[in-house]
């Protein structure tokens, strides 16, 4: 069987998805051997010199697939980028590629289509919940900016935010910190944050047949800015590590 190389591919433009091992052993938060980033930087240094944009993936892992930040890799990127000076290095948080064809991903998503249209291939960008939000009234001013972290949950976070503020009238604040629910297809669940629900709308929806799941981390981490009365409003999530008050408008 050939064996194709870097050599045999024209690169320049285009973009190539690099799955490495990054998983490096650290103690009390520092690297004790790089010897996994300094065998994956001559592979990422020839295919920029082609003139490509390289996505690489790797990952320490997901306990009983939560996202846990003390897990998060989002420490190697002064790392890698002490090893390719004058190159630019961001860190996402929103790649969702399905690894097999049919198998969920992390937040439950399977992506479909022939060939799997979120599958790892050459070429292909991930799929995102990424939606980040302006809102703007009559005057065309913008009033409401929205956006949030947390996978397939972050189109549900955004939304129920913008929908709390426009039409319940809460201040952006008071939206983000209100309980939400989620629905997805796949799995076929209808997550809820504590408080979501009164327990009538719970057994009116397991009547239904619906399967219900309380989440314990919160559905994702909403950030937002609104304008009102000349004022500004700023929101940070407080679930996660975080106690809301992260938030600053300049």
């Amino acid at each position: 069987m050939a064996i194709n190389l870097l050599d045999d591919f024209d690169l320049s433009g285009r973009r190539v998805v690099l799955r490495a091992d990054l998983n490096v052993p650290i103690h009390d938060k520092i690297i004790t051997d790089i010897s996994r980033i300094e065998r994956v930087i001559p592979t990422i240094t020839e295919i920029l010199g082609k003139g490509a944009s390289v996505y690489l993936i790797s990952h320490f892992g997901r306990p009983k697939g939560k996202f846990v930040q003390s897990m998060s890799l989002e420490f190697l990127v002064p790392v890698i980028k002490s090893f390719l000076p004058g190159s630019k290095i961001v860190f996402s948080k929103n790649g969702d590629f399905s690894a097999k064809p049919g198998v969920g991903n992390a937040f439950g998503l399977i992506g479909l289509g022939i060939p799997p249209a979120n599958a790892i291939q050459p070429f292909k960008r991930p799929l995102s919940s990424m939606s980040p939000t302006i809102v703007v009234n009559n005057n065309n001013e913008g009033i409401l900016t929205v956006g949030a972290a947390g996978g397939s949950r972050i189109i549900t976070a955004v939304l129920q935010t913008i929908i709390s503020v426009l039409d319940h009238d809460l201040t952006v604040d008071k939206a983000i910190d209100t309980p939400r629910t989620h629905s997805q297809w796949l799995p076929d669940q209808i997550f809820y944050e504590e408080d979501s629900f009164n327990q009538k709308t719970i057994k009116e929806l397991q009547e239904l047949n619906h399967t219900l799941k309380l989440v314990e981390y919160g559905i994702a981490r909403a950030h937002g800015i609104q304008l009102k009365n000349g004022k500004f409003i700023t929101a940070s999530d407080k679930r996660g590590e975080l106690d809301g008050n992260q938030a600053s408008t300049y």
